[in-house]
């Protein structure tokens, strides 16, 4: 992960327009997460500050609800083609389904706290995420 994110900012240092959504899910409860919102507003700072994005940070409550992230990434796919590069950034829990080949899912905030048991339905299947036409698919 690490590796791919230097390799992409070492890219992108030379693409004049670049965006970046970050999106820092604040769980409840027994999902709580340490540092996800300081992990996707540093992130957001670095990628300004350092290499010119501009970024859109996702944090709030309000912000990171299954609808929430949906209507953010339907802006991306709207807005995206006016992007060199745009980098995708999520700091919350994530799933695989086991019984598929390598699907996942991220978890918004209001996940429902069966998801576990398998019976959830407002998790974000990956592929959710629209691609803008003319985008390379990648995997």
């Amino acid at each position: 992960m690490a590796l791919f994110l230097c390799l992409t900012l070492f890219q992108s240092a030379y693409a004049q327009n670049k965006y970046a959504l970050l999106i820092g899910v604040d769980y409840d409860g027994s999902l709580a997460l340490d540092y996800t919102r300081q992990d996707a507003i540093e992130m957001g700072r670095i990628l300004k500050d350092n290499f010119g994005y501009e970024t859109k940070v996702l944090t709030k409550k309000n912000e990171t609800t299954k609808e929430a992230i949906l209507r953010a990434f339907s802006d991306l796919k709207k807005n995206g083609k006016d992007y060199e590069n745009v980098i995708l950034f999520f700091s919350g829990h994530g799933a695989k389904d086991k019984n598929s080949d390598g699907v996942g899912y991220l978890l918004p905030n209001d996940v429902e706290k069966n998801y576990l048991c398998g019976r959830a339905r407002s998790h974000i299947l990956a592929g959710e995420m629209p691609v803008p036409e003319g985008w390379p698919a990648t995997g």
